[in-house]
């Protein structure tokens, strides 16, 4: 399920649908966090740049303070 959680985050991210790739973004950190630090900054670095693209400033910056904290 993760693998394809992936997939469909990259996917949703080449089509330019940041609201959806949020949501699958968000289903992977609640369902299956990703197994190292590496990939959890590479999320939330993910979801900050696609909140950006919206508009929505204030997830934009929570999503890069939750990246900004991975050890």
């Amino acid at each position: 399920a993760t693998a394809v959680g992936w997939t469909a985050l990259d996917a949703q991210n080449r089509l330019s649908q940041w609201a959806k790739a949020n949501a699958v973004a968000a289903k992977l950190l609640a369902k299956s966090p990703p197994p190292g630090p590496y990939y959890t900054q590479s999320l939330h670095y993910q979801m900050a740049e696609n909140y950006g693209r919206l508009g929505q400033h204030v997830n934009a910056i929570a999503s890069w303070r939750a990246a900004l904290a991975v050890p």
